[in-house]
């Protein structure tokens, strides 16, 4: 039996945030997100999940910010210019925000911007931690989205690659799999599945042959 939808009318307040309305699903699994306005101006599309969860969005990330500028003016530094996470989040703001960086095509050049919180290394890092291990990199869930804490989380490169725009996704039996994910798991070749789509078969010709 499937669970009641949960009802969040507009004018409801999570901490800072007001919720003005629904927002479009996001990530691979298509989650429900909710428009709101923080107190200080700035509107978020937050995860109904995170907004629901204890300790989750409360902001949109102002009142970290102010913290960590206190922080700052208190002269206290994070003294992590060598760690993994400082390089990621380093990388991120160059490819979203410096025109001259190799990658700000694919990124700035495109509208994805890095939220204006983020331009804070201490408020990334109050949001994201450090990741899980050296394999792991900065994702985002909405591959046309920008770098904001409802939209990322820590993933591998193999979790990546399945995220990128140029994926080729096949459908079958409403299992949508992009053809790597299909050639591993039927362990078929991928050249095998790329042939077939160029000599135009259906998906389900794709995957199974025909018969």
């Amino acid at each position: 039996m499937a669970m009641p939808r949960v009802t969040v009318p507009p004018g409801t307040r999570f901490g800072k945030l007001v919720v003005t309305g629904e927002g479009p699903p996001m990530g691979k699994r298509n989650e429900r997100s909710l428009e709101c306005v923080c107190e200080c101006g700035i509107a978020v599309t937050p995860l109904l999940s995170n907004l629901r969860k204890a300790g989750g969005t409360r902001s949109c990330g102002c009142d970290r910010a102010a913290v960590l500028v206190a922080q700052q003016q208190a002269g206290r530094t994070h003294g992590m210019r060598d760690s993994k996470v400082y390089s990621i989040w380093h990388g991120m703001k160059q490819r979203c925000l410096n025109p001259r960086a190799k990658e700000y095509k694919w990124y700035g050049a495109r509208g994805i911007i890095l939220c204006e919180a983020w331009h804070d290394f201490e408020a990334f890092y109050a949001d994201m931690g450090d990741p899980p291990g050296d394999e792991y990199t900065i994702e985002r869930d909405e591959v046309n989205g920008n770098y904001e804490l409802a939209n990322c989380r820590w993933a591998t490169m193999q979790e990546q690659s399945v995220n990128r725009r140029d994926n080729v996704y096949l459908e079958h039996g409403g299992v949508r799999k992009t053809i790597s994910q299909w050639a591993d798991s039927l362990n078929i070749p991928r050249a095998t599945l790329y042939y077939r789509r160029r000599m135009n078969w259906s998906d389900q010709e794709i995957i199974f042959g025909k018969a």
